[in-house]
């Protein structure tokens, strides 16, 4: 498994993907057989329900379109369909290639498929990866003519269908077991052996009898396997008749030789690497290629070991798989085991570029470099777009304040013309509290104040009170002097200074209340 593939099922096992292929409800599955198109629903290996259209005659645009309207009709509307692609043309092949990069490898997949399907038609070619080493590659690959899939895909676009994906058969894992599986053709089969990611298969006549245990029994040898099932897949051109025909030659393939009572013991039932090495027929690294010309008649089969005798298997070493219904009443149950299996496929074969899928094997690296550009977008987006409101209201917060600024100032003004306004009440409180008519004094003060004096400044604090001016003359002061004893009465002292330049007479008088009260004047 390379690292993309890692990468993948690791993306797969993901919670998160889990919902999002939750989200795309059941799957629906179709294949052809026998001249009948069935169709089943399914969601996690649970068949939901499953239906059949007998197609009126060959597999034709018109008649597949007319079969999937007519599946509508009944109920299966999915519009994005599997098809699993069991054709009598379907080819498999393994292949070695040299060191190289995995993009390489399938570029050089893709130019060299007229060497691997001999052929001038273009195919539609999926692979596989069986093995990867510091030497090179061993690859899977399996493919049908690229009509056969522009086929499928044009009739579904007629019937209001689009192909999701197109699986061969032979790609579908049956059991996470090593196994056999045998797909019946007209004239011919294919008998495969799976292994985890290994694949090793022979192309069988009917008229090869001995060839299926010969294969069956190395193969067995060379895993170091007693036994393992086998299971039987019709494909396209084989109809019921031909189908028990083949499980019949099967069985006998299956047959012990006469007299054989029991299994070989697993030493007896083993060879070893060197034998591996000397005979590529049995090593799991050899090359085999299942591919047979087009026109393919019924006598052609297998030249080799012509000669030799019939082999035999030992006593229930492989046997016929058959379905896990009770009771076998179509096609479709008989082939349970396979539709059940289907999410697992290993490869796909590509579809055209209209209607292949969002993602697939083809494309993975570009799907991701494009889910990781979008990631990146999103994220600068996400960021540009958080400076822009952070911006956009710091600037109209700025406006706000600065609308704001006039009625900031009326207010600072108010607030301090407010404290003004509670000083001057506390200070007149105060000089209530100290002298109780000090407003009939200061009145009488302003009245009786003698010409030529002016007053400039009324202090009050400890009880001690300063009248601070001016005087135009001494004999003015000694007026007021006399005037304020008159008027307030107490002790008054007074300091005078005169001006030489102005000749006025400036004072000050200090005046002791009676009371011990403080004015506070200023």
């Amino acid at each position: 498994m390379t690292e993309a593939e890692k990468l993948l099922e690791e993306i797969r096992k993901l919670p998160l993907w889990q919902r999002l292929t939750a989200l795309r409800g059941p799957r629906m599955v179709l294949i052809l057989l026998g001249g009948t198109l069935w169709a089943v629903e399914m969601e996690k290996g649970k068949f939901l329900r499953q239906e059949s259209v007998v197609l009126e005659g060959k597999p034709t645009v018109e008649t597949l379109s007319a079969a999937f309207r007519s599946l509508g009709e009944k109920g299966l509307k999915k519009k994005a369909v599997t098809v699993l692609i069991n054709s009598p043309r379907l080819r498999m092949v393994n292949r070695k290639y040299p060191a190289m990069e995995e993009e390489e490898m399938v570029e050089t997949i893709k130019w060299e498929e007229d060497r691997t399907f001999h052929g001038k038609e273009p195919w539609a070619i999926g692979h596989a990866v069986m093995r990867h080493t510091a030497e090179g590659w061993e690859v899977h690959l399996a493919g049908v003519k690229q009509e056969e899939i522009q086929l499928w895909e044009k009739a579904a676009e007629a019937g209001g269908r689009s192909i999701y994906e197109a699986i061969p058969v032979t790609s579908v894992p049956l059991s996470e077991d090593e196994y056999f599986a045998f797909y019946g053709r007209r004239y011919s089969g294919i008998l495969l052996f799976r292994s985890k990611g290994l694949i090793r298969s022979r192309i069988l006549h009917e008229e090869d009898r001995g060839k299926g245990a010969f294969f069956m029994k190395n193969t067995l040898r060379n895993f170091g396997l007693q036994k393992a099932p086998c299971f039987f897949i019709p494909l396209e051109d084989c109809d019921e008749e031909r189908e028990q025909e083949w499980k019949d030659w099967l069985e006998e393939e299956m047959e012990p030789a006469p007299g054989n009572k029991e299994i070989e013991n697993q030493e007896d039932f083993s060879i070893s690497p060197e034998t591996a090495e000397e005979d590529p027929e049995m090593s799991p690294i050899g090359e085999f290629e299942e591919e047979e010309p087009d026109g393919e008649s019924p006598g052609a089969g297998f030249s080799e070991d012509e000669e030799k005798p019939r082999e035999y298997l030992p006593p229930g070493a492989v046997w016929l798989e058959n379905s896990d219904f009770e009771e076998v009443l179509t096609p479709f149950q008989e082939m349970a085991f396979l539709f059940r299996h289907v999410e697992e496929r290993t490869l796909t074969l590509p579809l055209s570029e209209r209607n292949s899928p969002v993602y697939n094997k083809n494309n993975k690296y570009l799907r991701l470099s494009q889910a990781a550009f979008v990631a990146t977008f999103l994220f600068f987006a996400l960021s540009l777009a958080s400076f822009l409101l952070a911006r956009n209201e710091v600037r109209s917060l700025e406006a706000e304040a600065h609308t704001l600024q006039p009625a900031k100032e009326r207010l600072i003004a108010s607030r301090m013309e407010r404290r003004e306004t509670e000083e001057m009440k506390a200070l007149l409180k105060r000089l209530e509290a100290s002298h109780e008519n000090w407003e009939g004094r200061l009145l009488a003060l302003g009245e009786g104040l003698p010409p030529g004096v002016v007053l400039n400044e009324i202090e009050g604090d400890e009880g001690v009170s300063q009248l601070k001016g001016s005087a135009a003359s001494p004999a003015s002061l000694l007026a007021f002097q006399n005037f304020l004893q008159a008027a307030w009465g107490g002790d008054l002292r007074v300091e005078r200074q005169v001006d030489s330049r102005t000749k006025l007479v400036k004072f000050t008088i200090s005046h002791a209340s009676e009371k011990g009260g403080s004015h506070g004047l200023s």
